[in-house]
């Protein structure tokens, strides 16, 4: 099996990211607010879809890369460095 039969991590967090907008966003629908089941189901996807993205994301320097957080950090470092 190859490594292009899998997703790399930067797409995975990348769906990863629009589904959980996406549950959010069924969460708030009224069908949802009026339906228990649908919003006890979308509370258990996203706390699924939630630790299975912490589970990739851990130490992880794509993480840091794909929320922006790196440039942040090596901008501050520079900004320290020349203080």
């Amino acid at each position: 099996m190859s490594a292009g039969d899998f997703p790399t991590l930067s797409s995975a967090l990348l769906v990863y990211t629009k589904l959980i907008r996406q549950v959010d966003s069924l969460m708030q629908s009224d069908t949802t607010i009026l339906n228990s089941e649908v919003l006890a189901g979308l509370k258990a996807c996203k706390v699924k879809l939630e630790k299975y993205f912490d589970k990739s994301t851990y130490e992880s320097e794509y993480y840091y890369a794909a929320t922006g957080t790196l440039s942040f950090l090596t901008h501050t470092i520079v900004l320290n460095s020349h203080g």
